[in-house]
């Protein structure tokens, strides 16, 4: 099943073209104009990443990051560089991008903010395919190193191991799922390093790809 994010903007015209970016990526999405029905989303079926507008009719966009008790992963977008708004939305913990805005920026901004385990930490880049949740752990190694899948995709998958895993930081390997009796090789299109991890977006290689997506319906 895919992400869904939710798209909170007044302007009709915006609020298609976004919505249809986000699907043609392979998401799920949802759209409102208000931010009463954004409010009810996020209590009654809350969305994995909600993109706003700054500016809502008499509303901020800001408000939703001041009350987000699910913490729910937020884009602020607006047409003004401001930077006390600027300040104010990363003191809330929401991403803050400026328009006119590169779908191809905002794609991979969102695919970093995406929640990849319960703990809500995320990156990556946005691909053809549907990332997809794991249903049960599938364990996997890059050549002695043990690495976690986050999730997975027709196209690739989200995997993180330790930062001092000098393997992840190539731009092509190995990954192999012993269970499965599989390997497949993968080229890195991102990397991100925290304190202690090393979190990497794949994508395998196509002739590959018959034998990775029987592995994806298996496991997701």
């Amino acid at each position: 099943m895919g992400f869904r994010i939710l798209v909170v903007e007044d302007d009709a015209t915006t609020r298609s073209g976004l919505a249809a970016l986000l699907a043609g990526a392979g998401y799920e999405v949802a759209e409102t104009a208000s931010m009463a029905e954004a409010l009810d989303a996020v209590e009654q079926d809350p969305p994995d990443l909600i993109v706003t507008d700054v500016r809502l009719a008499q509303f901020n966009g800001l408000y939703l990051a001041a009350v987000n008790p699910r913490r729910i992963p937020i884009i602020i977008v607006t047409g003004f560089a401001d930077a006390g708004l600027e300040q104010e939305a990363r003191d809330l913990g929401a991403e803050f991008l400026v328009k006119p805005i590169r779908p191809s920026r905002l794609l991979s901004v969102i695919e970093q903010r995406l929640p990849l385990t319960s703990d809500g930490k995320g990156f990556s880049l946005a691909r053809r395919w549907p990332r997809r949740r794991l249903t049960r752990e599938l364990a996997a190694q890059v050549d002695d190193t043990r690495v976690r899948i986050l999730d997975v995709s027709y196209g690739g998958m989200r995997l993180v191991g330790t930062r001092d895993a000098g393997v992840l930081a190539q731009r092509a390997f190995h990954i192999t799922f012993p269970t499965a009796d599989l390997s497949v090789p993968v080229r890195v299109v991102w990397q991100h390093e925290s304190d202690t991890d090393r979190l990497c977006g794949a994508t395998v290689a196509e002739e590959w790809q018959p034998y990775w997506r029987q592995l994806v319906d298996a496991v997701s």
